[in-house]
């Protein structure tokens, strides 16, 4: 037996169980056409809630999330199923589940509206040459500016830890 298919079988159970993922999306992933991100958000072990010490309770940030996960999922081009514990987003782009994780983290941190978290991090200039470039640390929410010299005149947008967006002057 192949152990990826091992693998794939396992992640295929493993969102059945766990998510609220219907079963025709878990077998579409299993061929391994989407790609998927899930988000523990409760207080179990690796959930946004235990991870970041928040001690309010998360339903009130996850049933913000679940009232806007429409919008939050025409704007990031992603399916996204939602139950008590995780929160998950397929979809075809590996840098939209990121910037996905990087809103599902702004709603839960910092009690932001996602579809707005979700805006700002989409919002690229047209005009290149009267831009600046500001470094957010998503995590901490420090913020640098530079300038496209800085950065060699290349526009690049980062998702992850850190996000490059670029705004008009």
């Amino acid at each position: 037996m192949h152990p990826d298919i091992v693998d794939q079988a396992g992640a295929f159970l493993e969102l059945l169980s766990t998510t609220s993922i219907p079963a025709t999306k878990a077998a579409e992933i299993l061929n391994g056409r989407p790609q998927y991100e899930v988000i523990k958000t409760a207080f179990q072990d690796g959930g946004l809630c235990a991870k970041y010490e928040i001690e309010k309770d998360c339903a009130k940030n996850r049933e913000q999330l679940n009232r806007n996960s429409r919008a939050v999922a025409r704007l990031l081009k992603c399916d996204i199923y939602i139950n008590e514990c995780r929160v998950v987003a397929v979809g075809n782009s590996a840098s939209g589940l990121r910037l996905f994780r990087s809103v599902v983290e702004c709603c839960f941190m910092k009690n932001e509206d996602p579809v707005a978290v979700a805006r700002r991090f989409l919002s690229v200039p047209i005009d290149e040459e009267n831009s600046s470039f500001v470094l957010v640390n998503v995590m901490g929410w420090s913020c640098t500016k530079y300038y496209p010299n800085d950065l060699k005149g290349s526009i690049n947008i980062f998702i992850g830890r850190y996000v490059i967006l670029a705004l008009s002057k």
